[in-house]
């Protein structure tokens, strides 16, 4: 009998139509310029095309009764909408558009990235998809009971190379975590993955699969803790063998594929051969790797962006066991890494429909969008990049409070959590790019995208005040502010730093609580939340200290800047409409009250007469005015934001005498 053999493609999170480009020294240049984004897709049609290659050289078979089809499995394990520059300005459809056709033939489970432009955008964008996307322990208040959320799937049974195979969709708790909560509304977690795994895989089971793998959208110990739960293991490993454990008596899932982290990773049953790329990087080793308590788990991860996918080899064996018909005896994984890479340097590209497609949505979707307005300037700013790289400028500063209002409100008044303790901000001047002038009159999205045109992200982390005092001192230091990169100058909101550039090794004299007033001093023993960029928090710019701080959880951290900025300039339009909204809704209420205040005295009718009708006008006009409303203004803003906060308070050199 020849050797029962089941194919896979997998890989997860994957965001962008245009590639990131670095230069000599591997630092990432912006992805917005005067000239607006350079439209390379190459390195997604090289991506579809692999694909396509991988799932040509597959045995065909007939599945539908129709054709002979690949007899394989291309699986995603989540994120796909966002973020993004493109998906920002086509919320999302852009990468329904592309990924369609060349990647269709799939099942996918969603991430937390899905539901960025929140859910009824979600399940808009899902309608265009011609694959299914699977959520097992996800449900929605319908209806007066918990029922799978519209148009997604509990799990899926398909059948592919005379195999019978279920999948399972799952979120775990840090990426539900990571979803924003207006998104969140309604919808009912199971965290417990491991006992919604045991409970689908046996009715599965039941159901005549004859193997079930759970796509999963979680960090690496969740997915590895959970493959220890549910035994994704290969048969008569020595994790078994050890506890004299049989794989096919085990309940469970066979294998986990997996999403939410951008690492590459396999877990320690799986066993990488051949892989394909120029000077393919080793799988990066992990603190997991050490554990005996995860040898032989069964978990692929296959990296981020159209820069890896994972060809899976499995082959199967038949056990009658109480649970399992059949097992996994071995999985191998071809790595392809950045397959634009190897096609280039072969001196060939393949001829591919999908580049025509793709520039003519980006001239027709992205560009027009980029160019649109977004807010209304009452004032003008000069932004000279370099300016901001060597000291305080008024750009750098309100950019600096809009990252941290934005986040406010979001915590405060989105989440509903009007005690949210507001953090304290800080990036450096070298994040701030653009020669350009902003205001007076219409300011259009790709300018804002200019003031901060990199993918870091914001991250949320818990500092004690000895560690930031620590990081200031170092990059206030005249050898990191004179630095020939020129980056370091730290840009800040919700305290204030007083500091004297005389001074060589403590130059840091006293950091204080607030923006413009107030003399609370910092604690260096209190532990502060602190809003930053994934580039600090890695220890980038000087910030040593920040890289052994682990994140802290925040549904509104780990979205790029420049999102964050159009973000708050949407949120800016909804409170200065809401406040107009509101003074309209009080002029009605003064007329309704002075127009029925008239009938009552011509009528000579009685104070309480008339009471109920005027109260249903009132509201009906109130009604009128919310659920109307004229399209919303575009948002005032003003840059006039005051200078100080890092105030070199250095005695002045005296005037030269003449």
């Amino acid at each position: 009998m020849p050797p029962q053999i089941l194919n896979i493609i997998h890989f997860n999170d994957v965001y962008k139509m245009t590639e990131t480009k670095f230069d000599h020294r591997d630092k990432e240049l912006p992805i917005f310029s005067h000239d607006g984004i350079d439209p390379d897709f190459d390195h997604l049609i090289a991506f579809a095309e692999r694909v396509k290659w991988i799932r040509n050289s597959w045995p065909k078979g007939n599945v539908t009764g129709k054709c002979l089809e690949p007899q394989g499995l291309l699986l995603f394990s989540g994120d796909l909408f966002s973020p993004s520059v493109e998906s920002l300005v086509t919320r999302g459809m852009n990468m329904v558009i592309q990924i369609i056709y060349p990647l269709s033939h799939r099942n996918d489970g969603p991430g937390n990235h899905g539901f960025d432009f929140g859910r009824v955008r979600f399940n808009q964008l899902i309608e265009f998809c011609n694959f299914p996307w699977i959520i097992s322990n996800v449900k929605e208040k319908i209806s007066g009971g918990l029922k799978v959320p519209p148009g997604l799937f509990e799990y899926r049974v398909l059948k592919r190379a005379g195999l019978t195979i279920g999948l399972i969709g799952l979120m775990s708790k840090d990426a539900w975590d990571s979803t924003l909560p207006p998104s969140r509304e309604g919808m009912i977690p199971e965290l417990n993955m491991a006992g919604v795994c045991m409970e689908l895989s046996a009715k599965l089971r039941e159901e005549g699969c004859d193997l079930v793998f759970a796509l999963t959208h979680a960090e690496h110990v969740e997915d590895l803790d959970l493959a220890v739960q549910v035994g994704a293991y290969p048969v008569d490993c020595d994790a078994l063998v050890q506890k004299n454990i049989k794989l096919e008596d085990m309940p469970g899932v066979d294998a986990i594929f997996g999403g939410h982290n951008h690492e590459y990773y396999l877990g320690k049953g799986v066993t990488l051969v051949h892989p394909r790329g120029v000077d393919p990087p080793d799988v990066k080793k992990t603190d997991f790797d050490t554990n005996e308590k995860y040898n032989n788990l069964l978990v692929v991860k296959s990296g981020f962006d159209f820069n890896d996918l994972s060809e899976v080899i499995i082959h199967l064996e038949d056990r009658e066991g109480t649970c399992r018909k059949k097992v996994i005896k071995s999985m191998k994984v071809i790595r392809h890494h950045r397959p634009v890479d190897e096609i280039k340097s072969q001196k060939t590209w393949p001829e591919s429909s999908m580049s025509n497609v793709l520039i003519r949505q980006y001239n027709n979707e992205v560009m027009s969008n980029l160019n649109a307005p977004v807010a209304e300037a009452l004032d003008q700013v000069q932004v000279v990049q370099i300016d901001s790289r060597k000291g305080e400028t008024i750009i750098s500063n309100w950019i600096a409070d809009a990252m941290l209002r934005w986040y406010i409100y979001q915590e405060r008044n989105t989440q509903k959590n009007p005690d949210a303790k507001a953090p304290l901000f800080i990036m450096t001047g070298g994040t701030v790019r653009g020669d350009l002038t902003l205001g007076p009159g219409k300011i259009a999205r790709h300018q804002l995208i200019q003031l901060l045109p990199f993918e870091t992200n914001l991250t949320l982390l818990q500092v004690k005040g000895h560690d930031l005092r620590q990081a200031l001192n170092k990059v206030l230091k005249p050898e990191s502010r004179l630095r020939k990169d020129g980056e370091r100058f730290p840009v800040i909101s919700g305290f204030r730093v007083e500091w004297n550039s005389r001074i060589k090794d403590k130059p840091v004299s006293k950091i204080l609580l607030g923006d413009t007033d107030g003399d609370i001093e910092l604690d260096d023993t209190h532990t502060y939340p602190v809003l930053t960029s994934e580039y600090l928090a890695k220890g980038g710019a000087g910030f040593d200290v920040f890289k052994g701080i682990k994140p802290s959880g925040s549904a509104y951290v780990g979205i790029p800047m420049y999102q964050a900025l159009l973000f708050h300039m949407n949120d800016l339009r909804t409170i200065q409409h809401q406040e107009r909204i509101g003074e309209q809704q009080r002029s009605i209420a003064q007329s309704v009250h002075d127009a029925f205040d008239l009938l009552r005295n011509l009528m000579g009718a009685s104070v309480g007469s008339y009471s109920s009708a005027e109260d249903i006008v009132g509201d009906l006009a109130e009604t009128l005015i919310q659920f109307f409303p004229e399209s919303a203004p575009l948002p005032k803003i003003r840059f006039g934001v005051k200078l100080g906060r890092v105030k070199d308070i250095a005695p002045q050199q005296p005037a030269p005498n003449v």
